[in-house]
């Protein structure tokens, strides 16, 4: 069984960028949740310069999709906060400086979901949900 990866992206960027993304990248995404029986992907706040949503993956974050969305919206500066149900998290921060795409990454052992659920009564990804 796939172990899930909660990815809580912060995307800020030049405002036809943002709404290039937006409609030809996440619309297509969202509509693909609406279809399922799964939920992929939730918009938590969405302006004319910036974007705050969540996607689920399979055990860790799409590394490839991330450094591909630098690549075609280079005015990005993109942040990944994830946590997988079996006890890892990381941040992931990308941009593209000087024409240069600049990645930094940082990993670490978290609590697992059973850990939280045992604590909280919930899971960390139902804890971030209902801030």
């Amino acid at each position: 069984m796939t172990n899930t990866c909660s990815n809580h992206f912060t995307i800020i960027g030049d405002p036809s960028d943002i709404s290039d993304f937006y409609n030809k990248v996440l619309n297509p995404m969202i509509e693909q949740t609406q279809n399922s029986f799964t939920q992929v992907v939730t918009i938590r706040r969405h302006t004319r310069k910036g974007l705050m949503f969540r996607v689920i993956t399979g055990w860790n974050p799409n590394y490839e999709w991330m450094k591909g969305v630098l690549d075609t919206y280079q005015s990005f500066w993109m942040k990944n906060e994830w946590n997988e149900e079996g006890g890892y998290a990381g941040v992931w921060v990308g941009q593209y400086r000087d024409g240069e795409q600049n990645i930094s990454t940082i990993i670490w052992n978290d609590c697992c979901d059973e850990a939280y659920y045992d604590a909280f009564g919930s899971t960390v990804g139902q804890l971030v949900e209902n801030e």
